[in-house]
């Protein structure tokens, strides 16, 4: 019976030295990522002077050798065309890949306030094991977001 915790601990350590993902402990098996655009929002809900894009991305792990995005916060024009406010290029790597704390990663651009309707937009690639991804993701279009809402009171 004094053997009992001895081998309870020693089978409990492998179990949880055993606890990595596939990706990490089967080299052959590809790196899954994903990116993902949101709605443009407004900066503060009291007083908005900005309207924010976010681009949300992660991969397994280990991740991928190289993520490289290009965020873009748009808006339409009278003439329906979507024209660039902002544009931002990054590049993330290995564990910059893989979210630790909540389900994704993320990055925001912003630009001033005004009229209209907005959407984010997303292009680029990443690699990983070899293997290619790209990314052309346009997120839901978002009007007005800098005037109150009809429930605010404002």
């Amino acid at each position: 019976m004094r053997w009992a915790p001895l081998v309870l601990c020693l089978v409990g350590g492998v179990a949880v030295a055993g606890c990595q993902p596939a990706t990490v402990t089967d080299t052959s098996r590809s790196i899954y990522c994903e990116v993902a655009a949101d709605a443009p929002v407004r900066d503060n809900a009291d007083n908005p002077t900005k309207v924010v894009a976010t681009t949300r991305f992660r991969c397994d792990q280990p991740g991928a050798a190289t993520m490289t995005l290009t965020m873009r916060l748009q808006h339409q024009n009278s003439a329906g065309a979507w024209v660039d406010l902002n544009v931002n290029t990054f590049t993330a790597k290995g564990k910059d890949t893989v979210p630790t704390q909540a389900p994704f990663l993320s990055r925001q651009i912003s630009a001033a306030c005004t009229d209209g309707a907005f959407r984010t937009r997303v292009t680029g690639s990443s690699t990983a094991r070899g293997a290619t991804k790209k990314y052309d993701v346009t997120g839901p279009r978002s009007f007005e977001p800098c005037r109150p809402s009809l429930f605010s009171g404002q």
